[in-house]
């Protein structure tokens, strides 16, 4: 994926996007070369490179933890990832693959763990509307809807996801998926150490 060069089929975006990040981890070649190629990714690329390369972005993003690096490292990938993420959007568009789904899914993971504040801020209005009627959020986003939410919840009363647990309703038993998306967020919540 040299600068100028044709675009190359994605079996090959892969092997070069794996094959840096590999080299950049064992040493053998600067890290700066994957993050490099990951630079040069595009919304029009097929969707599983797109989220290997979240998905690379977010296991560097590990390795900064407790470091003062860290804000500038999420700060880099939310400027590569947002393109990305305006196009799939939260929502599915019609005859939509399963990949872009699964992309989809795994760009709000990263935006939520890079602190995207327009991804943090549309998943709480999401919860406010699924608190009113579950029926409005679509299965296919509940889950990263709940997540990012339950990451991202203050410990004030009737923002946290355990508050929602509380006032769960009857007919939510423990197999239904209204249940399970419940103890989900509940179980993923935490509040955010205060800055």
């Amino acid at each position: 994926m040299p600068r100028g060069s044709p675009p190359c089929p994605p079996e090959n975006q892969f092997g070069l996007l794996n094959d840096s990040h590999a080299l950049g981890y064992s040493g053998y070649a600067p890290l700066t070369d994957f993050l490099s190629l990951a630079q040069q990714t595009k919304s029009a690329m097929d969707p599983q490179v797109q989220a290997a390369v979240a998905a690379r972005l977010q296991g560097i993003d590990f390795l900064y933890d407790g470091l003062p690096g860290q804000p500038a490292f999420r700060s880099f990938g939310r400027t590569l990832l947002e393109p990305l993420f305006a196009k799939v959007g939260w929502d599915a568009k019609p005859a939509e693959s399963q990949n872009a789904a699964l992309l989809r899914a795994t760009l709000l993971d990263a935006l939520s763990q890079f602190d995207d504040a327009a991804v943090i801020a549309e998943a709480r209005t999401r919860f406010a509307a699924y608190l009113k009627d579950p029926v409005h959020i679509a299965p296919d986003t509940r889950r990263s809807m709940l997540k990012i939410v339950a990451l991202h919840a203050t410990p004030r009363p009737g923002t946290s996801c355990i508050v929602w647990q509380k006032r769960a309703r009857p007919q939510w038993s423990r197999t239904s998926s209204t249940g399970r998306s419940a103890r989900f967020a509940t179980a993923l919540w935490r509040p955010k150490p205060s800055r």
